[in-house]
């Protein structure tokens, strides 16, 4: 009797030890920069923050939206969600561009809204967004700052490296998306 009490102590104790490292594991997971959602561009699923992403300057690109806890695609369509499109300070940052100055006032560069310079259509669980060819850094500070031009600003393609990013929020809990917006074929 003796040893089948101590099997029975061992078992549970790994039974115990097997729990806690499924937990451990799931904590792990969400905690790793796993998201509650994902965005689905053709074949390609994004879990995490992408540092550059390809878009087309000539057509649509479209994304899907879907919650990565659903089990049905009902469920994994089902989302809260919003889009939105920052400029990125640090990228300018390695341009040595950090600062500009309008009406002898200097202003550092911040992570702009930027949204309404897009074309950007959401319709339930997936968003059309086009680049917009026209745009420049002049007009996007110009218009922010209510001046028809801004002297000395650098001239960049904001589409060659990830000056913008296209920013995927999960209303229902806070968690976000980021893609560096580079233009594509």
């Amino acid at each position: 009797m003796r040893v089948s009490k101590v099997i029975s102590i061992i078992v549970y104790i790994l039974i115990a030890v097997v729990l806690l490292g499924v937990v451990g594991l799931f904590i792990g997971y969400l905690s790793n920069g796993q998201k509650s959602f994902y965005i689905q561009s053709g074949s390609n699923k994004i879990y995490k923050d992408q540092e550059t992403f390809e878009f087309s300057e000539t057509e649509y690109n479209i994304f899907y939206v879907k919650n990565s806890l659903g089990f049905t695609d009902e469920q994994a369509s089902d989302m809260d969600y919003s889009v939105k499109v920052v400029l990125c300070p640090t990228k300018f940052a390695e341009q040595d561009f950090t600062s500009y100055i309008v009406d002898d006032h200097s202003y550092s560069l911040v992570e702009l809204d930027i949204t309404d310079y897009f074309d950007i259509l959401q319709e339930g669980d997936r968003f059309l967004f086009k680049l917009n060819s026209s745009l420049t850094l002049n007009l996007l500070l110009g218009n922010y700052h209510n001046v028809a031009t801004i002297e000395n600003l650098p001239q960049i393609d904001l589409y060659s490296d990830t000056y913008l990013s296209l920013v995927v929020f999960n209303n229902a809990d806070d968690s976000v998306i980021k893609m560096g917006i580079v233009r594509g074929i």
